[in-house]
């Protein structure tokens, strides 16, 4: 898979990188067109941190995915708009290694809002080959990496919300990836969101 260059380094350094790339996004850009620098997994070997920063990963460089998706919403929120929201969401699906700025526990609500679930589930797999086959690379932390199945991340909350047992999260995915357990839950239908109380109003 390949990462742009600006997510790569410590945490320390990535950080400010990441607050001038959300707000590029925030503005318009898509995500294609933040790096024009990318790097291979195959060729840097540094683990894909999902949630952070942990004091367990010390100073050494690896893949801060959480800085860029942490900044974007962080941005999003300072300038809130329903369009900006949407267009963020809907163009990280696009690829691998922008729907991984997603795959924290700072980005659950973003995407397991009700009409978010299943775009977001199916993008993920989609791009389920590209994202397991980086292999025991991602983190939430600690500093030995873990296939992004075996670790606590949206896409199990997702999957929950929408009905899938606790014991089929924990199994071991087939070779079909994650086609199966989306079409288990394609059909759920959501509640309805409540509507405000008006006082005064029945």
């Amino acid at each position: 898979m390949k990462l742009p260059a600006f997510v790569h380094g410590t945490h320390a350094t990535v950080k400010p990188r990441c607050r001038k790339k959300a707000k590029a996004l925030v503005e318009g850009a898509t995500w294609e067109e933040l790096s024009s620098d990318w790097l291979d997994t195959s060729e840097v070997a540094d683990l894909l941190v999902l949630e952070g920063p942990s004091p367990l990963m010390g100073k050494q460089p690896h893949f801060q995915l959480f800085d860029l998706g942490r900044a974007l919403l962080e941005g999003l929120a300072a300038a809130p708009s329903d369009e900006v929201n949407e267009r963020a969401f809907r163009s990280a699906l696009d690829s691998p290694w922008s729907l991984l700025c997603f795959m924290g526990q700072h980005a659950s609500f973003f995407v397991s809002r009700g009409e978010r679930q299943l775009p977001f589930l199916e993008a993920c797999s989609r791009h389920w080959a590209e994202l397991d086959g980086v292999g025991e690379r991602y983190s939430t932390g600690a500093p030995a990496g873990q296939r992004l199945w075996n670790l606590t991340t949206p896409i199990k909350l997702v999957l929950g919300q929408r009905g899938l047992s606790r014991v089929l999260a924990e199994k071991p995915l087939s070779a079909e990836g994650l086609a199966p357990l989306v079409e288990q839950v394609r059909e759920v239908r959501l509640p309805a969101p409540r509507r405000a109380y008006t006082p005064g109003k029945d």
